[in-house]
């Protein structure tokens, strides 16, 4: 008998083994977490013992390596089902529009209801190096509240009802692991940062 016992085997599936020939195999044999063997179905029962599940792939395919540990599944859940900009490069006219064609549809319009608008490709603006604050947010014909999402996941542009709501004010001290935004003046631009960011999206 073997003494290499697979904890599990997957077999009936299409594997792509990622080796140096890219091999395509009907099964493979996994033990303590690792790829024991690859073959055909036959070829790894040397590895069946009493306490080795066997899981029928069906025909599906498996291939190693697919592993991300950077994700934002929470915001990708927003973006379905929420107003977003899908990640276009958009003028500051075009962003105006679409939010503002969102607020006009959107049964809400009170004071306190925020709209969340994710997927702002702030780095890809048009025309190149133009960017956005909170002069233009205030542009749109609403008196709620309204933020920007850019998909650095790190900035976020506040309207200033938004800003009102987060209680931020130009005198608000800026955190050592962040930045509040300001215009020459000193006054608010919209643009939170890091720390400020995400204390505001709690």
């Amino acid at each position: 008998m073997n003494n290499q016992l697979a904890d599990v085997i997957y077999f009936n599936g299409y594997i792509y083994t990622a080796d140096d020939k890219n091999r395509v195999v009907d099964a493979v044999a996994v033990r303590d977490g690792y790829i024991l063997a690859t073959g055909t179905s036959d070829e790894l029962h040397q590895y069946v013992g009493p306490e080795t599940e066997s899981i029928d792939l069906e025909g599906k395919m498996m291939m190693p390596g697919i592993i991300d540990g950077h994700m934002h599944p929470f915001w990708g859940g927003i973006q379905l089902f929420g107003c977003h900009l899908n990640y276009e490069s958009l003028t500051i006219e075009q962003i105006l529009e679409r939010v503002q064609d969102h607020l006009d549809k959107d049964p809400r319009t009170g004071e306190n209801d925020w709209l969340k608008v994710t997927a702002w490709l702030r780095q890809g603006m048009i025309p190149a190096g133009v960017d956005m604050y909170r002069e233009d947010m205030d542009k749109l014909n609403t008196k709620r509240p309204v933020v920007l999402f850019s998909n650095d996941c790190h900035t976020l542009l506040a309207n200033s009802r938004a800003l009102e709501l987060f209680g931020i004010t130009k005198d608000t001290p800026e955190p050592p692991d962040g930045k509040i935004g300001k215009y020459e003046n000193g006054e608010l631009n919209g643009i939170l940062e890091d720390a400020p960011r995400y204390a505001c999206c709690r």
